[in-house]
C-alpha cells in the first residue's frame, strides 16, 4: 500500500533565552543563515512554491485560503533532509513529529507535512495524465448555484481529470459519482463546493505549459484547499505506522519547505541551543 493511500484512510485512533543569531531554523536543516527565524516563517526564494509577493497572514487570516504560486521547482538536493533515515521519538501533543537527528531537534508539523504530500501527488497524477477516481457507492446530489453548476458542466474534460464523475441534475444541483482516490475520505459536498469555486472564473485564458508543467491556476488552487481539507489534522493522534507513513512521504515528493499555503513543514532546534536553555556551553 503506498503512502497516499495509506494516509487517505488512517486506521481510526482514539520564556527562552535568545537563539544565536547566526542560526536560521528553516536553512536547509543545518545550514547556517545571517539571520534569526524563531517566529517567522522562511523567506520566499527561487524553488519554493511560496507566497514570494505577499507578506505573512495576519492573525485573523485563514492559511488554507491563500491561493499557492508555483515556480520552477528547487535545485537537485537543496535543503533537503531525509526524514524517514532520522530516528522518530514519537508525536508531540498530537501536533508534530519529533525526531532525532545530527545535532539537532527536528519538528514537523503533522498537517502541513501530510498537506504537502497529498497536493503533490495530485499535482503530480495531473501532469501525468490524470488523477485515479473512486467511484461513490452511492451518489451525492450536490446543491449550488446555477453559475456553479455552469462552470463544472463547462470544464467536464478538466473534472473528469481531476478523478471526477459529475452529472448536471437539473439547474442547481449535481451529482457526484466518483471523487479523486486520494481524496475518498473526504466529504464529496465539500470536494465539489471547493471545485466549483475555483473553477467559477474566466477557464477561457487559462492554459497549461507542458514545457513547465504548469497547471491550470484555479486547478493548481483547488488541489491545495483539498489537501488542506482531506491532510490529518493539528490534533490527531496519529498511530507509529502513520507517524513513518508521513515521513516517508516527505521523502518521496519534491521538497519544499512549506505545505501549499506558506506554513513551515519542520522546524529545527540545534543542539547548542538546547545546552544553552540549561546553562550549558
Amino acid at each position: 500500500q503506498d503512502v497516499c493511500s495509506y494516509l487517505s484512510s488512517p486506521p481510526t485512533q482514539p520564556a527562552s533565552p535568545s537563539p544565536d543569531p547566526s542560526f536560521n531554523r528553516w536553512a536547509g536543516h543545518g545550514q547556517s543563515s545571517g539571520a534569526s527565524m524563531r517566529h517567522s516563517a522562511p523567506a520566499a526564494k527561487e524553488g519554493d512554491w511560496l507566497f514570494s509577493d505577499r507578506p505573512g497572514p495576519t492573525e485573523t487570516e485563514n492559511w488554507e485560503y491563500r491561493a499557492p504560486v508555483q515556480t520552477e521547482g528547487p535545485p537537485a538536493g537543496e535543503g533537503r533532509v531525509d526524514f524517514s533515515s532520522q530516528k522518530l521519538l514519537g508525536q508531540l501533543m498530537a501536533r508534530y513529529l519529533v525526531l532525532e537527528g545530527e545535532g539537532a531537534l527536528l519538528l514537523v508539523d503533522q498537517h502541513a507535512a501530510h498537506e504537502r504530500i497529498v497536493y503533490e501527488k495530485l499535482r503530480q497524477d495531473w501532469v501525468n495524465g490524470g488523477v485515479a477516481r473512486q467511484g461513490l457507492l452511492i451518489p451525492v446530489t450536490v446543491d449550488l448555484e446555477p453559475q456553479a453548476v455552469t462552470a463544472l458542466v463547462r470544464s467536464q474534460t478538466i473534472t473528469e481529470q481531476l478523478g471526477f464523475d459529475l452529472e448536471a441534475f437539473g439547474e442547481n444541483s449535481i451529482v457526484v459519482r466518483a471523487v479523486p482516490e486520494i481524496l475518498a475520505g473526504t466529504n464529496p459536498e465539500d470536494l465539489v463546493r471547493d471545485l466549483a469555486d475555483e473553477l467559477n472564473v474566466d477557464l477561457e485564458t487559462a492554459r497549461i505549459d507542458p514545457t513547465h508543467t504548469r497547471i491550470l491556476s484555479s486547478v493548481d488552487r483547488f488541489f491545495a484547499t483539498a489537501a488542506c481539507h482531506s491532510a490529518r489534522r493539528f490534533g490527531d493522534h496519529l498511530p507509529e505506522e502513520e507517524q513513518k507513513a508521513i515521513l516517508s512521504g516527505l521523502d518521496a515528493i519534491p521538497w519544499a519547505p512549506t505545505c501549499p499555503h506558506g506554513r513551515p513543514v519542520v522546524a529545527r532546534f540545534d543542539v547548542r541551543e538546547l545546552d544553552g536553555l540549561f546553562g550549558r556551553k
